[in-house]
């Protein structure tokens, strides 16, 4: 089970900062994050793939399993996709963890990978959850 107690060097959203406009959004790192540092817990929002219609909050939903999707909170939603990510993120009870795969640089862009859904996601046509 996870535990706040675990994360040794968590880092605050102060030190990410998260950009947007119209046509762009995303988190860059306002600092030096090392290689397998927690950047950040979201808290997260469970739902069953009955509970939300057609494609609302689509590009927010990260599946669980068959059942369920989960829409994390913070800056979870604002990081970007890369099929060449500096960040993975996992599930831990009721939270999505970001971490560093590699060491990010001050001014970089942190970039997770979306999973296998995520081109399915960006297709609408004939997709279900």
């Amino acid at each position: 089970m996870f535990s706040l107690d675990r994360l040794k060097y968590p880092l605050s959203y102060k030190d990410i900062v998260v950009i947007g406009g119209e046509k762009q959004h995303g988190c860059i790192a306002k600092e030096f994050i090392a290689k397998e540092t927690i950047i950040e817990v979201c808290p997260i929002l469970t739902f069953k793939n009955t509970d939300i219609k057609d494609n609302v909050c689509l590009d927010s939903r990260f599946i669980l399993n068959e059942k369920e999707f989960a829409i994390p909170l913070g800056n979870g939603c604002s990081y970007n996709h890369s099929e060449n990510n500096n960040a993975d993120y996992y599930f831990e009870g009721a939270y999505m963890l970001v971490k560093a795969l590699r060491d990010i640089g001050e001014g970089e862009q942190i970039l997770i990978n979306y999973g296998e859904t995520y081109d399915y996601k960006r297709n609408f046509k004939n997709y279900k959850l």
